[in-house]
């Protein structure tokens, strides 16, 4: 057998890939013997699969801002509200006291509740399980929604303005993957 490259030359080694005969220079320059054909199959492949990964990455990142984004929202409406209620508050001279805190922690709460009850939910567990549950065992089950209810507005109050910083934060991290993203796949093409 022949080199494929140089016709003149014996084979002293085989292209793993297609089997083509390769002499000693040609079987030395890759670390494993393969023909240049063979080789750049080989690299087209792995671009393609990195800019396939690429892409993926991308559309995670815009899933994840626009997920970000939402929450930015939701959890504002509700962090905006408790701070209105305060604001009112001092505004009429009145004076801080259990109540105002009350609703302001009620209106965070409200903010905070899907990720409250997402929270103490079981995972693998769907809402309508939950609620199926809580219904079949009439007084036992609806004092279990009651307290998970009360629960998730106490954590929600908690958790509702530290959500709301995260997924700034979050958000912007996912524009900024999305965009260096871009960036490699422009300069792959």
């Amino acid at each position: 057998m022949k080199c494929c490259n140089h016709t003149t030359i014996d084979a002293v080694a085989a292209c793993k890939s297609c089997g083509r005969g390769l002499c000693s220079e040609c079987a030395d320059v890759y670390d494993i013997p393969t023909c240049p054909k063979c080789f750049a199959k080989q690299k087209e492949q792995e671009l393609c699969e990195c800019k396939d990964n690429i892409s993926n990455t991308c559309q995670d990142m815009k899933y994840g801002s626009m997920r970000a984004l939402l929450s930015i929202v939701w959890h504002g409406i509700f962090l905006s509200w408790g701070l209105l209620i305060l604001f009112n508050a001092l505004y009429h001279g009145k004076v801080v006291n259990g109540d105002v805190i009350g609703n302001i922690m009620m209106a965070w709460g409200f903010g905070g509740l899907p990720w409250a009850f997402s929270t103490i939910l079981k995972r693998d567990d769907s809402i309508e399980a939950q609620v199926r549950r809580a219904t079949e065992t009439a007084g036992e089950g609806c004092v279990g929604l009651v307290f998970k209810l009360f629960f998730g507005i106490v954590i929600g109050a908690v958790a509702s303005p530290i959500l709301f910083i995260y997924n700034i934060y979050k958000y912007s991290t996912c524009k900024k993957k999305t965009l260096e993203a871009k960036v490699q796949l422009d300069n792959m093409s």
